[in-house]
């Protein structure tokens, strides 16, 4: 409700679950994916869920199809991370930002499993000899090196995947024009303990767990003044 009656971009809609929540607090949101199959089915998710306040297009978030100024606040999560260049994205979205606007934005974050050679090792080591659920090692790919294991983090066909240290990602934020308003790490999947009889005991804590060992930091954003 926060956004109700302002204009929302959702950079990366897939099929349509964060344009629908925009859609449904009253704002008026255009939801963009790159492919043709994403944006289909956004559309008739939105459609069947009666949304008139909801538009799909299909766009590149390098090459932002819009004019300067133009929306109060542009969204993408799990998304900019698997386009080759970031930084035309975050200049595009700086572009297209009213001078008030804000942007909240999800990328893949270099965590202390992934930036620690050991505590990777282990943590693969660990995902194999318990079974536990996960795309690369269920699909008998072994990931080598803590690049490969982001990659193949959507699936061990997806070709790109970006994972940068909170430093490193604030670097290209503030390059592009931004200040940052807050972060907050999040995103250890609870899939990962689906197989051991204390899942149970470890949703209690899940919270402090995806705080410090998430794979997804988020950034909200406003236009440095």
């Amino acid at each position: 409700e926060q956004w109700a009656k302002k204009k929302v971009l959702d950079i990366g809609c897939g099929p349509g679950w964060f344009t629908k929540m925009y859609a449904q607090g009253g704002a008026q949101v255009t939801g963009m994916d790159i492919t043709a199959k994403a944006t289909q089915t956004a559309k008739r998710y939105l459609k069947l869920r009666e949304l008139n306040s909801g538009n799909i297009i299909r766009g590149d978030g390098q090459k932002l199809p819009f004019e300067n100024n133009s929306f109060d606040l542009v969204s993408s999560c799990g998304v900019i991370h698997h386009i080759p260049d970031p930084m035309a994205v975050f200049h595009e979205i700086k572009r297209v930002l009213k001078p008030q606007g804000q942007a909240r934005i999800a990328l893949y974050y270099k965590n202390l499993l992934i930036r620690n050679r050991f505590f990777f090792k282990l943590m693969i080591w660990l995902l194999r000899i318990f079974k536990i659920q996960h795309y690369d090692v269920q699909s008998g790919v072994d990931p080598k090196t803590p690049e490969d294991f982001v990659r193949m983090y959507d699936g061990k066909n997806n070709p790109l995947g970006i994972a940068k240290k909170d430093s490193e990602w604030r670097v290209l934020f503030e390059d592009a024009g931004f200040e940052i308003i807050r972060t907050q790490v999040s995103y250890f999947p609870m899939r990962f303990f689906e197989n051991f009889f204390w899942a149970k005991a470890v949703k209690r804590i899940h919270r402090f767990i995806d705080s410090q060992f998430g794979f997804l930091i988020h950034y909200h954003l406003k236009l440095r003044s």
